[in-house]
């Protein structure tokens, strides 16, 4: 599972929201925009590659389960 974690590699699927989900993750490394922003423009980018219903699976998906790593990469960088 190597860009959306939630989706087996090698599934059609998961070249279609490859795109996506590495800017999804750019976003939540680097941090320059909210957590909320982020994930809409996840939803955004999967809207036009696929159909609404994955894309709103993909954005409850990241709405619920994201938390962890947005905070845990926010609490590495206050360590440092």
């Amino acid at each position: 599972m190597a860009n959306c974690s939630i989706i087996p590699d090698n599934w059609k699927l998961e070249q279609d929201l490859k795109e996506c989900c590495l800017q999804h993750d750019a976003d939540y490394v680097a941090q320059t925009i909210s957590r909320s922003e982020a994930d809409y423009k996840l939803y955004q980018c999967a809207l036009g590659k696929t159909d609404p219903l994955i894309a709103g699976i993909a954005f409850a998906v990241v709405t619920l389960g994201g938390w962890f790593f947005w905070y845990r990469r926010k609490l590495k960088k206050m360590v440092r």
